[in-house]
């Protein structure tokens, strides 16, 4: 069918909204993830212990939170850290890999020696592991993002009510 211009409205800020809550949470998902994981490849790594590897109950029935601490010496600094992954990260609670997560906390037990990569310009901020994971649930919001180009793209271009210019 045609659409008025208030319509025609409606449906370019509603596919706005989509559009960009979907772009946000894959940014969150993958591609915040992966240029953190690109820019750590420049880090030192440097020798590391594990103080601390837990998994607790998330916010949610079913979630889980998983907390690696470890300590690491930069210089003549001891500094501690939590930022063990890019995808498991603190405060962090899903119920997606668990056993992922189990496995990380098996291989990393309180006691483990290991490198991480501490980053030069900022030595307070390192990394445990830098690898990728992801899972399809990362997919997710592209459909977000489908949905409110599909839309955006409507209120845009779809068929206007007579008497409107083009």
């Amino acid at each position: 069918g045609s659409f008025s211009w208030w319509q025609r409205l409606e449906m370019v800020l509603f596919g706005l909204v989509f559009f960009a809550a979907g772009a946000f949470f894959e940014y969150m998902l993958i591609i915040g993830p992966y240029l953190k994981y690109q820019e750590a490849a420049a880090w030192e790594k440097v020798p590391a212990k594990v103080v601390a590897s837990e998994l607790t109950p998330g916010g949610e029935v079913g979630c889980y939170k998983i907390n690696i601490q470890y300590s690491y010496n930069y210089g003549k600094e001891n500094y501690k850290s939590d930022n063990f992954d890019l995808f498991f990260r603190p405060n962090f609670s899903t119920n997606v890999n668990v056993n992922e997560m189990r496995q990380l906390l098996a291989d990393y037990p309180a006691g483990r020696e290991f490198n991480c990569m501490v980053n030069p310009a900022n030595p307070a901020e390192a990394l445990g592991v830098r690898a990728l994971r992801f899972s399809w649930f990362d997919l997710f919001p592209l459909i977000f993002v489908a949905v409110g180009l599909a839309i955006l793209t409507g209120g845009l271009f779809g068929k206007r009510t007579s008497g409107q210019k083009r």
